[in-house]
């Protein structure tokens, strides 16, 4: 599969056409599609005139480790939030009361039902900056999903300690 974002209305989505990772842009098939292959979603929010949100696509989207376990393990969509307001705005707010962050680059992970239950701002690939790195919380995430997927889906919200670590 191939990265189709080249063909998108968003100058947003558009500058993320050549990124290793296959990104989606929203729709209700991305939810098909992650119930299809019990995938979680993952969805990068931003908008052109982000400047942080073209730093990770340049320093983490960009990195083919993490476009690697991106591919691998998630249903990876891209939301240009001035095309998608309320979406964002949901979003943010899912986020906010799970992690207390907001902002953009908005960064979800959301079960293939539709139900958030995780999220941040800014991920560098690495650990850094006393942030978690994108690949370390990638795989956390995946290997919660694939070992406690249906207690991670019971769950309303998860505590954000948990998921960086990896138990739930």
């Amino acid at each position: 599969m191939v990265n189709n974002l080249s063909k998108a209305k968003s100058a947003f989505l558009r500058e993320a056409a050549e990124q290793p990772i296959i990104w989606r842009e929203w729709s209700p098939q991305v939810l098909e599609e992650a119930k299809r292959e019990d995938k979680p979603i993952l969805i990068d929010v931003g908008a052109v005139w982000c400047h942080w949100c073209h730093v990770m696509d340049r320093e983490t989207y960009s990195n083919e480790g993490v476009a690697r376990l991106v591919n691998e393990d998630f249903i990876p969509v891209k939301v240009d939030r001035d095309e998608m307001p309320d979406l964002d705005r949901e979003l943010q707010n899912a986020v906010f009361a799970i992690t207390g962050e907001s902002g953009w680059p908005l960064t979800v992970f959301m079960t293939p039902s539709g139900k958030v239950f995780f999220g941040g701002t800014y991920f560098p690939p690495d650990d850094m900056y006393g942030r978690i790195g994108f690949k370390r919380l990638l795989k956390n995430i995946a290997e919660v999903w694939k070992n406690k997927g249906m207690r991670l889906r019971d769950r309303l919200s998860i505590h954000p300690q948990s998921v960086l670590e990896g138990k739930i």
